[in-house]
Formats: C-alpha cells, structure tokens, sequence
C-alpha cells in the first residue's frame, strides 16, 4: 500500500497540514501487519507528476494506494479519504470533517480514524479477490481469508464452516500463526454462542489452538487479538488474554477488534468503567464492523456490571434489532430481567432463547457461559434460574 500525497482543493499558501496528515496516516498504517506500507519519501516523489492510479501503482509497486483531498473553509475543515486498488478502482471513501485547532491534534485523530477503517476493506477485497480464484501463492493464506466471511456471520452452520476452512489452512501449513489463532477464535465461540454439543471439549481445543499460536505469533497484531479473544473466552484467565491484547494494541493502537476485546477482557476481569471506554473506541474507529453487535453487547454487559440494568437492557433489544441472528443474547437479557425481578419480560426473553435453543436446560446454559463469568459473577446464572430455566 502507498499513501499518495493529499491535495488541497484550492489555493493554500502551504501544504503543511496535507504533508503531515500524510505522514501521520502512513505512519499509522505501518503499525498495520496485514500489508506492507511503501515509504512516505517514494510516494512523496510522485507529488509535482500527479499520475493516475493506475501508474502510481506501478510506478510504486502497490496493490493498494490511498489518496486524499482537503477543502478548508473559515475554520471548518473537510478531509476526503480514498482507497483504490492497482487498476484505479475505488473500493472505499469517507469523508472526515473537523476544527482548525491544534495542527498536531488534528492530524492525529484524522489519521487514527483512517488508519482503524482500512485495513477492514483491504481484508474484504483480499477476500473478494481470493473468491474470484485470483492467484494467491500462499495456500493457507486463501483459506484462512476464504473463512473470515463465514466466521463474520455469526451462525452456528457459517461458523462451522470457518472451522473446516481453517483447519484446511492448518493442514497445508502447521506453523500459520493466523490459521491458529482464528480457529481457535472460532471453536471458542461454539459453546459462548450455545452452538457446541461438547463446551468443555471445544474450550479444551481453543486454549491448544491459542497456545500453539501464541509460541509462534511474534508481531501479528490480529493474532494476538484472536488468541486474547480465545483464552477470555476459555479458561478464566483475564490476566493472560489482557496481555495479548495489550501487545496487540502496542503494536497496532488502531486495530478495532483489538479495542473491542479488551473491553470484554475487561468486563471479565470486572473493571466495566474502562471497558465502556473500549467498545466506544472499538465503534469509532470502526463503525460499520462485522463484530459492531458484539461491541454493542459488550457495552451492555459492562453497564449491567455497573448496576445500571435498564439502560443494559435497552441496548440488548437495540442490538437485537439491528442483528436478529445474535439469538444468544436473550440469555444475557433473561439474567438481567431476573436479577431486577421482572418476571414477565424474564420469561419472554427466555422464551425466545428456548425457541432458538430447544431442549436448552440450566446445566447446558450453564456450560455455555464463559468461565470467567461463571466464576466471578454468579447473579448471571442466578438471573438465569429466576427467568424460570430449568
């Protein structure tokens, strides 16, 4: 990826804030493992020649390039960011309005906002590449990218395909740090979404998976996030999955799966203030992710554990309504009704849980809910049986 120099849509008597914002998002991308990012002074030799896409590209040799235009007016000012691939195509663009204020300042949370959206569509068009059977030298490589859609969807047969996809991946390559790491990710989410017939097995195989990554992971920023998310999700051990997650994030401060599981992180290591202020980044620096509805229930757990249930249960039935499929979070809104004592809105909630989960009984709920919750916070389960569960 190249980050081409930014130009201003009018006369300006200097390009210093063009030049820096530049700077600043090549600098950030940089921090961006999934793709390598060509030196700001090559992609500053273009600047007086103004070519097209197509022949930056070639001239730079990117797959990707991102360009840029500033308006300002008075002391209102408009950024408009692209990202287009090598045959000049626009595959994304945003606009980014802001204040003249303090010139560092204002790069900075442009720059950040950039940095947490691109590497989501350069993902997503690796993606679209990969199923339009485009070379891909890397065998493993087009597998694991062929399992993140099925892995986003977020239903029990998508994630089980994720898993064959990635298991696949592992088979061609036993060291791919990624094939690991997310297939962990994905098992763990069995028994957490009640997809498993077995939580403890899955959980058994996750932590192997995560531990078989985390020897091998070095600076992959999005497999540290995934072993984080797998061992918060399979042993009651917050300490460890804080501790990948806060190296991802040193590695890479704009990674917004990165910000979103270490608000969980937090949740289940009981400190909700500081989780609330995760998921917020999480939604900013990526507003339209896959895992938005996680984020949104993350937030509503971390409420919840600050004792304020109504506002939780108001962002439950949002997050329901936006993403229906997420049929799971009944169970965190049936403990809520229960624990306030809300009899009606308790046994309707877990009404809608046993139609998406028949033959769904206590001692299954009970196994589905991470162990860190399991262990610190037993109103959950409590809330649970008073939403009538058997």
């Amino acid at each position: 990826m190249a980050v081409l120099p930014f130009h201003y849509l009018a006369d300006s008597p200097s390009d210093v804030l063009a030049d820096g914002l530049v700077d600043e998002i090549t600098s950030a991308l940089s921090r961006v493992h999934e793709f390598h990012v060509i030196a700001r002074q090559s992609a500053f030799a273009l600047r007086d020649q103004r070519p097209d896409a197509r022949t930056a590209a070639r001239i730079l040799g990117a797959e990707y390039l991102v360009e840029g235009t500033i308006r300002r007016s008075g002391e209102r000012l408009r950024v408009g960011v692209s990202l287009l691939n090598a045959a000049g195509h626009t595959l994304w663009s945003d606009r980014f309005e802001d204040t003249v204020g303090d010139l560092f300042e204002l790069q900075d949370r442009i720059a950040t906002q950039v940095a947490g959206q691109l590497p989501g569509k350069v993902r997503a068009a690796e993606i679209a590449c990969v199923d339009r059977d485009c070379t891909v030298t890397n065998e493993s490589r087009a597998l694991v990218l062929r399992a993140l859609p099925h892995f986003w969807a977020h239903r029990c047969e998508e994630n089980a395909k994720a898993i064959e996809l990635l298991s696949r991946a592992i088979a061609v390559d036993a060291h791919d740090v990624r094939a690991l790491a997310y297939k962990a990710w994905a098992v763990v989410q069995q028994p957490s979404y009640m997809w498993s017939e077995d939580a403890a097995a899955d959980r058994a195989e996750a932590f192997c998976l995560a531990s078989l990554a985390a020897e091998r992971v070095e600076d992959d920023a999005s497999a540290l996030v995934a072993i984080s998310a797998a061992h918060s999700m399979a042993v009651a051990d917050s300490a460890r999955a804080l501790a990948f997650v806060r190296r991802a994030l040193d590695l890479d401060p704009n990674n917004a799966w990165g910000r979103l599981r270490l608000g969980w992180a937090l949740v289940y290591d009981g400190r909700p203030a500081e989780a609330l202020v995760e998921f917020d980044r999480a939604k900013r620096l990526s507003p339209l992710d896959p895992f938005l509805f996680n984020m949104r229930i993350g937030a509503a757990g971390a409420q919840a554990e600050l004792g304020n249930y109504d506002l939780a249960i108001r962002m439950i039935h949002e997050a329901l309504m936006n993403t229906p499929g997420i049929t799971w979070a009944y169970r965190l809104l049936a403990s809520l009704y229960g624990r306030i004592g809300d009899v009606e809105n308790a046994t309707a909630a877990a009404r809608k849980l046993l139609e998406s989960h028949p033959g769904l009984t206590m001692e299954k709920l009970a196994a589905s809910v991470p162990p860190a919750v399991a262990e610190r916070n037993p109103a959950y389960l409590k809330g649970l049986r008073a939403a009538g569960i058997q």
